[in-house]
């Protein structure tokens, strides 16, 4: 049997992973997640750890428009380098967690966990109805994984985000709970080991508790049955956590640390603590001699090492048998028909609960209220902290904003998390039936298509020397006068006039040569254009569909302004409508405007830097972020420009700066922004990462 690997049941939460050795980030930071709200799901629990990242933008979370028909009320809970992490509503109300790439890459990794999980649910299916009815109401799994490249996702079953650590102080009173819960566990326990498979990661959050039912989670350490050691070995899982729901203090539980577990004075050690362990059981549950005899031969085997663990001993005795809750499916998998389900009743999903983060830097989803209407509303698009006017948000009655600087907005306890439902309406009043929310107007998906060549302008016709005369002779009036009607139409293809000897008539005017969406001309691609710069630049599909936009416009789609969306349309390098009039000088980003391919005029020589530079492609430099010069002088970091006029998307310019600085040993250029301002020092670690080239000075290396 193979070892699997894979994260289903998504439990975000403050928790963090306790190892043998202490203390361990939670997977949130592991993967470079900063999570806003702990969620618990198939494949991991990824907590609230706040981590600096002043290196990864927290922006960039764009749903991805396929999961729309499926999946609502989506709300970001965590942001990171590579992805974000949603909850959302499936269509029976379920919660789901959906991870959304933020770069390509993901898609083959997330596919192949996915496989894992959901391979493991049809092993169950096929291991017999109890296996099935265990595995639909205690094993979370992946449910889909779709898109590729930046717009794929990956969706999975959310569970409860009470870790069993935390739970267990809670039931000190309830001694049914206590034992109920216990049950639940090794019920859990006994699904994976008779499949042939250990858990091998049972911490005190990979137990997770919605209410009173039980999950386990995060299945990326499962193995075949095997000699284990340590507290997290799932023999000693049971022992420990048995221990903590019947409040039986330290002395009696497994051990966090052990020296050597071979040595006769560790096992002498083990069996002091067993025989407390077993006083505690006798006194505290009055469990019977089934239930004891039972667990004096697991910890017997916990003690000795085997490879047999004796669960099956645990699963048969009428303590657990009898406080077992019924069959439900809370976890429903069809796996394609192999999985058809045991007909156990599906109870209505749990309301799910909202927690918008209250403190930090705003983000996208986050609930705020805009300090100069004082309306609440929620943040749809972020640009970072860099950017003097980074965030847009929409309010509560669905209207967008305009671009607003970061004072403007503030958390406030005013303005609560909505998305999701926030707390669950008082019984036995129904739910509201949910609000109709804005759909962006539909898009079509950017599909392969030859690159456009940038169509041939048509060249005015050169003004006559002479013009039509009104003479009397009445064939020529006729066909004089109508040619005449032609020319001075604004129809842009109306042959040339035939000159005639005869008096100048008073001048006819000219077409325009360019205009804003304003203009008749561009009636036809105004609806596209002004959608595409105000919302379809942040789709997820947005770097395919204006891929072109450095090449026609010299800046990336994301900082493209109205008119270089407009420049790109008329040049035909986008899908749609082809705008009839390029926009003036005075708008576009990089005049001339007329022209389909950035800088085509003769450019200035720039400065060239002092110092040589190697330049390694998708890599990034590593090293430390340099905000101010040793001089005390602002560096501008990630900047677009030194506030002077100096613009920082030229590579000759960010050399230039980097060599007037000795602290400076490198800079990365980034894909994204266009821009090559981040600068750094040494020493510099340079590691792999996709849109990032670093430019290091020789001098340096």
């Amino acid at each position: 049997m193979k070892s699997v690997g894979f994260w289903s049941g998504l439990s975000l939460t403050y928790a963090a992973r306790v190892t043998e050795n202490g203390v361990l980030s939670s997977k949130a930071t592991s993967e470079g997640m900063t999570m806003f709200q702990h969620v618990s799901a198939a494949n991991a629990y990824l907590s609230v750890d706040y981590m600096d990242l002043s290196e990864q933008d927290p922006t960039g979370c764009h749903w991805n428009p396929t999961l729309g028909a499926r999946y609502h009320d989506e709300f970001v809970v965590g942001t990171g380098a590579t992805a974000c992490v949603y909850l959302a509503t499936d269509e029976t109300g379920a919660t789901v967690a959906v991870k959304v790439a933020k770069q390509a890459g993901r898609d083959a990794m997330w596919r192949a966990e996915c496989s894992d999980m959901q391979n493991l649910r049809i092993e169950a299916c096929a291991a017999g109805q109890t296996f099935q009815e265990n595995a639909e109401r205690y094993l979370p799994t992946c449910v889909e994984v779709g898109g590729v490249g930046d717009s794929a996702y990956y969706v999975m079953q959310a569970a409860g985000t009470t870790g069993v650590e935390d739970k267990a102080p809670t039931l000190q009173h309830n001694v049914d709970h206590q034992k109920n819960t216990f049950a639940q566990l090794v019920a859990a326990v006994y699904t994976l080991h008779g499949l042939g498979y250990t858990h091998n990661d049972l911490h005190g959050h990979n137990i997770v508790m919605d209410g009173l039912d039980l999950a386990l989670i995060d299945f990326g350490e499962i193995a075949p049955h095997h000699r284990g050691l340590g507290y997290k070995h799932d023999v000693n899982s049971i022992w420990r956590w048995a221990n903590a729901l019947a409040q039986c203090g330290e002395d009696s539980t497994f051990p966090l640390t052990m020296r050597n577990f071979f040595a006769s004075r560790s096992k002498d050690e083990l069996e002091r603590r067993a025989n407390l362990f077993y006083q505690c059981l006798e006194a505290n549950w009055s469990p019977g001699e089934e239930f004891m005899t039972a667990f004096r031969t697991v910890l017997d085997g916990a003690r000795n090492i085997d490879s047999d663990q004796h669960l099956v001993e645990l699963w048969n005795t009428e303590f657990v048998q009898s406080r077992l809750p019924p069959p439900a499916v809370l976890y429903p998998f069809d796996g394609n028909g192999q999985c058809s389900s045991t007909g156990a009743p599906r109870p209505p999903p749990h309301a799910r609960e909202v927690v918008a983060p209250t403190s930090g830097r705003p983000t996208t989803g986050s609930r705020v209220k805009d300090r100069q209407s004082n309306r609440c509303a929620t943040v749809t698009h972020d640009e970072g902290e860099h950017d003097s006017m980074p965030y847009r948000v929409t309010y509560d009655d669905g209207t967008l904003s305009r671009w607003m600087r970061a004072d403007v907005i503030v958390y406030d306890s005013h303005c609560p998390a909505t998305a999701g439902g926030g707390s669950p309406a008082p019984a036995p009043a129904p739910a509201p039936a949910p609000v109709p929310r804005p759909r962006p107007r539909p898009v079509p998906v950017p599909r392969p298509r030859p690159v456009p060549v940038p169509r041939p302008r048509p060249v005015p016709a050169p003004a006559p020397h002479a013009h039509p005369t009104f003479a009397p002779a009445a064939p020529a009036i006729t066909t004089t006068t109508t040619t005449t009607t032609t020319t001075t139409t604004t129809q842009r293809r109306a042959p040339a006039p035939v000159p005639v000897p005869a008096p100048v008539p008073a001048p006819v005017p000219r077409e325009p040569q360019c205009g804003n969406l304003a203009a008749d001309e561009n009636a036809g691609c105004r609806g596209d254009v002004s959608w595409a710069f105000a919302d379809g630049k942040f789709q997820s599909w947005a770097g395919d569909a204006y891929g072109r936009m450095m090449e026609v416009s010299g800046v990336s789609h994301l900082n493209a302004n109205l008119a270089d969306f407009q420049r790109l349309s008329f040049c035909g390098a986008v899908t749609g409508t082809p705008c009839g009039l390029v926009p003036c000088d005075s708008d576009c980003t990089h005049p001339p405007c007329g022209t389909c391919l950035a800088h085509s005029a003769v450019v200035p020589a720039a400065v060239p830097g002092s110092a040589s530079y190697s330049v390694s492609l998708d890599t990034h430099c590593g090293g430390f972020t340099v905000n101010h010069w040793e001089t005390g002088a602002h560096a501008r970091y990630g900047r677009r420009n030194n506030g002077a006029g100096r613009d920082y998307t030229q590579l000759s310019e960010c050399e230039a700066e980097c060599d007037a600085h000795a602290d400076c040993v490198g800079f990365n250029m980034r894909e994204s922004s266009g821009r090559c301002s981040y600068w750094k020092n040494g020493p510099l670690n340079p590691f792999p990462s996709a849109g990032n080239h670093c430019h290091r000075k020789t001098s340096s290396m």
